[in-house]
């Protein structure tokens, strides 16, 4: 297996995660959900609070096992494995393409990978053409797409978590107004299939914290 670059995202995950799943974070952070004796997260489970998914992220990377058609054609379920021996906690799942049936069969097999290993997987979507150009026509198959993953994994365990936009950027950087409007939409299209999962939203100009107080 070729080295691996880690990325230390569980601390910017928390506050994104925290702003769309409640308005109230403990000061106390509880123990986070075991995942069962085979070291697996089980469908079904119970909600996880921001707190306690921070807790559970650990060291985490990027994949592109979703991204194109060559990443999806040389996954293979070992990569799994071999991140969790490595110590890897959690991957993003970063997506490009449009919900085709390669596309979400590829999805269902990488998720259902990662839970069955203990490896939290969190779902990002690209949308390049809503970042490129942020029309209404754009943000509606945003909401599409979301809504169509949404309804599709609302069974599966919280340790599942969507992220919904890849880096905010291109012509997109330039409407924040815009940016929220398409937060408020997807979450209240997710909210309908999924009302207690994690959901991670970030500011402007690639996610500078800086901005946070735009959302």
């Amino acid at each position: 297996m070729k080295p691996m670059k880690l990325r230390l995202s569980a601390l910017s995950m928390l506050t994104a995660a925290a702003l769309a799943f409640s308005p109230m974070i403990p000061q106390a952070v509880p123990d986070a959900p075991a995942a069962s004796t085979s070291s697996s997260f089980q469908s079904q489970d119970e909600a996880i609070t921001p707190a306690q998914y921070q807790s559970m992220l650990g060291h985490g990377m990027d994949v592109d096992w979703s991204k194109t058609s060559e990443g999806r054609s040389n996954y293979q379920t070992q990569t799994v494995i071999d991140f969790v021996e490595a110590g890897i906690k959690h991957v993003r799942i970063r997506v490009k393409d449009d919900l085709t049936p390669d596309v979400l069969a590829s999805r269902d097999r990488q998720i259902d990978d990662c839970l069955s290993h203990g490896l939290i997987p969190v779902l990002a979507h690209q949308a390049d053409a809503f970042k490129n150009d942020p029309s209404e026509r754009n943000l509606e198959h945003v909401v599409a797409w979301w809504s169509t993953i949404a309804a599709r994994y609302q069974d599966k365990s919280h340790a599942l978590s969507f992220d919904l936009l890849i880096e905010c950027t291109d012509a997109l950087n330039q409407q924040p107004d815009r940016l929220n409007e398409m937060i408020e939409r997807v979450t209240a299209a997710i909210r309908q299939t999924n009302p207690d999962r994690i959901i991670m939203m970030s500011p402007r100009l690639r996610s500078n914290p800086a901005y946070l107080s735009e959302l």
